[in-house]
């Protein structure tokens, strides 16, 4: 004997568009990768600056 098909009770609505947005870090269990903006990339002239700007507070930065 089949079961009669019963609605559903939760509202649904479907969306046009939805926009993810990263964040600038990402954890493993065995590593952190920072990813610098690309503001962050064109604004800085060398490896040494890009961390600067980029803030990492575990990285301290002595040229």
């Amino acid at each position: 004997m089949a079961q009669a098909e019963s609605s559903d009770s939760i509202k649904t609505w479907n969306l046009d568009e939805i926009v993810v947005e990263a964040q600038m870090q990402r954890t493993s269990p065995t590593s952190t990768t920072y990813i610098p903006t690309g503001k962050q990339k064109n604004s800085s002239q060398n490896a040494v600056d890009l961390l600067r700007q980029m803030a990492i507070p575990q990285i301290q930065i002595n040229p």
